[in-house]
């Protein structure tokens, strides 16, 4: 997104953002860690209208291994998070300053966006841990 002077995109902050819980009938299996990505989108409510699995050259599933089970936490965690939305501010052109969010007459327009995540499922002597990472 091309942005003037007097123009400031603010990316969505999230106000709550759970993270997905390692599957229990996989534990006994004692995985390699699994990393699964989602594309999730944000609407202008700040609230997540759709997410669903990545998968390309970036972020491939593992060989041999069912993520199915991974996948649906992931996109359960990722459903249920809520944002202050992505908003567009806009300055009056004249705007003089560093931050035309600030400016008088601002006019801030929420935006929907979409966003990557990545989570990689472990464990440890049979204890799961679930972390973001960063999206590949």
């Amino acid at each position: 997104m091309d942005a003037v002077r007097h123009q400031r995109f603010i990316h969505p902050n999230p106000d709550s953002a759970t993270l997905p819980v390692y599957p229990e009938d996989r534990l006994p299996l004692r995985l390699d860690p699994v990393v699964v990505c989602v594309d999730a989108v944000i609407d202008v409510e700040g609230l997540v209208s759709a997410a669903v699995p990545r998968s390309d050259d970036a972020c491939a599933p593992p060989a041999g291994i069912d993520t199915a089970a991974f996948v649906a936490s992931a996109l359960a965690a990722v459903r249920g998070w809520t944002y202050a939305p992505a908003l567009l501010c806009v300055a009056p052109e004249d705007f003089v300053g560093d931050d035309p969010c600030m400016a008088e007459h601002v006019v801030e327009t929420p935006t929907a966006v979409r966003l990557s995540y990545a989570f990689r499922f472990s464990q440890s002597a049979g204890t799961p841990q679930v972390e973001r990472v960063g999206a590949p």
